[in-house]
């Protein structure tokens, strides 16, 4: 104990004036300690004293005029539970001194004995050991009430202390945690970043140390801060940064992309119906138009993927739309791969069953992987709480290791080889649940198989009956009229021209809107249909489709689009019809005859 210029306030109650008088001598025989020592005779004198003066021990003689024995000591404690006693007695008693150690007494000193400087240092050491206790029990209370996660951790990397936050936050008792070895290395310098497990959720906190003495041992106090929520938000920030930028990558070439599988649709189509059965020549076009359902599959995704694909949210039955898809499940899985469904009666839910079907064909196609072809795909349909339908899909595959599982949904994330896999088909799931207002989950353990949980809000209303489309004959579309067609892609512009020619229709061509506005003006009455493409430069197909409403407001248009901005726009603003790029020959003739008609 460091010497210093405060004096120890003392409380002396003892009877006997020379045990008084040796008490005080045996004290001030530390120069380097100041005592102010107060004498008393009695215990009602002490305890007296007591209510009204502040004092950092009391020196005791069990036997006073009032009160004998180790009954003293526990009335002296009943007043004061956390001062500090020193038993100064007449009787070197053992039994009696266990008795009064366990009573409280922070020491039992005999007045008999003959070393003196013993006895006094022996003092100052119970009067240090209690100050230290009572420093310890002080941050105790003071650590136990902070919200904080804080615990103290001693040389050897045990935790000495922890309050109730710290328990909370690593979701464990003090049997548990206290006295038990930190998993964690802890460094003054540095903020150290761990992880751990509660509740069966990985979950991660910051801890920082100071260094800090307990017990009068060199210890480290620390505070912990969880961050798994931080976490989440930063990992949710960095995946819209991520969708975004794919937002753009997507975006950027998708008008382009999508005009260039027109003209090859469009060319292989009419390579097709040119060549007669049987023709080996047909096979390759058959290809062609493979390969480009398949890309355009492609931008499809990535569309849907950053949400800029339009789509048609209706009321949609999930029985009957998985029901639906149960036939093409069966053709597109191994056979040695059991499909199991247990479909109850749900509520209708509000989405666009086209991109329903492609989750549920994502999701199998992913199982049939994990699976290698042979094991079993249970499906299941309920309704969840009061106001959601619940679609789980489980597979018995290999499982997900758990470091690869918080990727599954990021966009070009696979595992599998080259050529097997684009990334995007959980991304695009994903992406269409979200923008169905739902949430989708994933579970997984190696070797125990996967279960992949969809939920959608419940819809009000019945879901809509679908009509069967009519596949007629190229010739069946045939038309008259006139027909402007504005493109500045110049081979979709020819294959437009050609094909609309092909069918009965005079055909015009402008190369952007303000061409197309000028043979509007130059073939004043004459034109029939202006279809335009809504981007183009100089003047788009909304600013052309607006000019003319003004000034022409009776002439007919039909706007394409190879980008769904573009087509949600429009729609927002009552713009005329549009058709989507890449479109096949048959759809624009029916939507040509249908503008037409209006």
């Amino acid at each position: 104990m460091a010497a210093d210029n405060t004096a120890f306030k003392l409380l002396l109650v003892e009877d006997n004036p020379g045990d008084a008088d040796l008490a005080r001598e045996r004290l001030n025989s530390f120069p380097d300690y100041a005592f102010e020592i107060t004498l008393v005779t009695r215990l009602s004198e002490a305890i007296a004293a007591l209510e009204i003066t502040p004092v950092d021990a009391v020196i005791l003689d069990l036997n006073l005029p009032d009160s004998t024995g180790i009954n003293t000591l526990k009335r002296l404690r009943e007043i004061r539970k956390e001062m500090a006693i020193i038993v100064l007695s007449g009787a070197n008693d053992e039994a009696l001194r266990r008795e009064a150690l366990r009573e409280g007494a922070q020491e039992f000193l005999s007045k008999n004995e003959p070393a003196s400087r013993l006895v006094a240092r022996s003092f100052l050491y119970a009067l240090e050991r209690h100050r230290i206790e009572e420093q310890r029990k002080q941050i105790e209370r003071l650590v136990s009430a902070n919200p904080d996660a804080v615990i103290v951790v001693d040389s050897e990397n045990i935790v000495r202390f922890s309050n109730r936050a710290a328990l909370l936050l690593f979701g464990k008792d003090e049997a548990g945690f206290v006295n038990k070895p930190l998993p964690y290395a802890l460094s003054e310098s540095k903020v150290a970043e761990i992880t751990f497990e509660r509740d069966g959720k990985q979950c991660s906190a910051e801890l920082r140390a100071a260094p800090f003495e307990w017990n009068g041992k060199q210890a480290l106090l620390a505070s912990i801060r969880d961050t798994t929520e931080q976490k989440l938000l930063a990992e949710e920030f960095l995946q819209s940064q991520k969708m975004e930028a794919i937002g753009l990558l997507a975006g950027g070439v998708a008008h382009d992309f999508n005009n260039l599988l027109t003209v090859i649709v469009n060319c292989a189509t009419f390579l097709s119906e040119a060549i007669p059965e049987g023709d080996p020549r047909r096979k390759d076009v058959t290809q062609i138009l493979g390969a480009s359902d398949r890309a355009e599959g492609l931008v499809s995704q990535l569309l849907a993927l950053t949400r800029k694909k339009s789509v048609q949210p209706r009321i949609v039955d999930l029985k009957e739309t998985i029901q639906g898809m149960h036939s093409l499940l069966r053709r597109t899985l191994p056979a040695n791969i059991d499909i199991v469904v247990d479909l109850q009666d749900v509520w209708p839910v509000l989405a666009d069953k086209g991109q329903l079907e492609q989750v549920l064909m994502n999701v199998a196609v992913n199982a049939k992987d994990a699976m290698m072809g042979n094991g079993r795909l249970a499906i299941q349909l309920a309704n969840e709480g009061e106001s959601h339908v619940r679609l789980s899909i489980s597979d018995t595959g290999c499982g997900i290791a758990p470091d690869v599982l918080p990727r599954v949904f990021d966009p070009f994330f696979t595992t599998k080889g080259p050529d097997k896999g684009t990334g995007l088909g959980l991304a695009t799931c994903y992406a269409i649940v979200q923008q169905a207002g739902g949430d989708i989950a994933i579970e997984s353990k190696r070797g125990a198989g996967t279960t992949l949980s969809i939920r959608l809000p419940r819809a009000q209303g019945a879901a809509a009956e679908e009509g069967d489309e009519t596949d007629e004959l190229l010739e069946q579309l045939n038309g008259s009229g006139t027909i402007l067609v504005a493109e500045d892609d110049s081979p979709v512009l020819a294959m437009i021209a050609d094909l609309l020619h092909k069918h009965g229709y005079e055909v015009l061509t402008a190369s952007n809107g303000e061409d197309a506005l000028r043979v509007v003006e130059e073939q004043e009455g004459k034109i029939d249909l202006v279809l335009s493409d809504i981007v183009m430069p100089k003047m788009s197909g909304r600013e052309l489709a607006r000019s003319l409403e003004a000034s022409r407001p009776t002439l007919k248009m039909l706007l394409m689009s190879g980008f769904a901005e573009e087509e949600a726009a429009d729609a927002e603003a009552a713009l005329p019809e549009i058709i989507a790029k890449p479109f096949r020959p048959k759809a624009l003739l029916r939507k040509v005859r249908t503008a037409l008609a209006s």
